[in-house]
């Protein structure tokens, strides 16, 4: 009896903290549960992907400029800035963005002829670079494309260099409109409308300055579909570039050459082979 005793002592404790754990365990059961019915109940009727209107930024309204005549728009890889171009304004305009909000705060915009700036004439096209590293600007009536260094903190832009249509070698640019960056950051796509054309630029991953390659032509060498061409887009892969020609209605594929391994790191991978080749032969006059 006296066991009996102490050991209902001794057991009666035990049982406690396993009463405890349930109840905490059933309370946050049911507290989940609450939550769960509520915000089922508040997201009833959603649809995935269905938009809800934040706010707008105006021309001329609280400060914002560079936005007369809004043609294309691009978001930075890191999606903390915003760029926007101003046809009539010849400009591309720069805006900061709330990643939770959605928001955008100006910060400052570039202007044709203003500070050095060039080859904005009727600013078209917007293309932020792989990397974040630069922005490139079609200008429609100055028959170009421009390129501005980006700064990831502030989103402001620095104007580095235009490449024109019919200068130094260059071509297809005539009513520059859209512009893509390849997603290796090695090429830059620029549509002709009046060109009916594509030209190809090469792109130095630190100026961000182009070298013209070539342009394709409608009509040329078989190209079709490209009778005033407009807007241009490369494939994740890399591999295709498509490009829309409006005034044919169509849409033209290209195929697309990757870059080339440079010469230096042929030779570096050459040298490291004979290196390792050499260590496996003294490892085996070793053994």
């Amino acid at each position: 009896m006296k066991h009996d005793v102490q050991r209902k002592a001794f057991t009666q404790p035990e049982r406690q903290p396993v009463h405890a754990c349930r109840s905490i365990l059933r309370f946050t059961c049911v507290t989940l549960m609450f939550v769960c019915v509520a915000f089922c109940a508040s997201e009833a009727g959603a649809v995935p992907g269905e938009l809800t209107f934040v706010e707008a930024q105006f021309d001329g309204v609280g400060g914002v400029d560079g936005l007369w005549s809004t043609r294309a728009v691009a978001v930075s890889p890191d999606g903390q800035h915003v760029y926007v171009t101003g046809s009539d304004d010849d400009a591309v305009a720069a805006f900061s963005r709330n990643p939770t909000t959605g928001e955008l705060t100006f910060v400052e915009a570039e202007f044709d002829g203003v500070g050095g700036v060039d080859g904005l004439w009727g600013a078209w096209g917007v293309a932020v670079s792989p990397d974040g590293q630069h922005v490139y600007v079609t200008g429609a009536s100055d028959n170009a494309v421009a390129a501005f260094s980006r700064n990831s903190s502030t989103g402001e832009l620095a104007f580095v260099e235009a490449q024109f249509d019919g200068v130094a070698g260059v071509d297809g640019l005539a009513e520059a409109f859209y512009v893509a960056v390849s997603l290796d950051g090695q090429h830059v796509y620029v549509t002709g409308y009046f060109d009916h054309s594509v030209a190809v630029f090469s792109r130095d991953g630190t100026t961000g300055e182009l070298t013209f390659i070539e342009a394709e032509f409608d009509g040329v060498g078989g190209v079709d579909g490209l009778l005033s061409a407009t807007s241009v887009a490369v494939s994740p892969d890399g591999q295709h570039v498509y490009v829309a020609g409006c005034n044919d209605s169509a849409v033209a594929v290209f195929s697309r050459e990757p870059a080339l391994v440079p010469a230096a790191s042929l030779m570096g991978l050459a040298l490291l082979s004979l290196a390792l080749l050499g260590l496996g032969v003294r490892h085996r006059r070793i053994c």
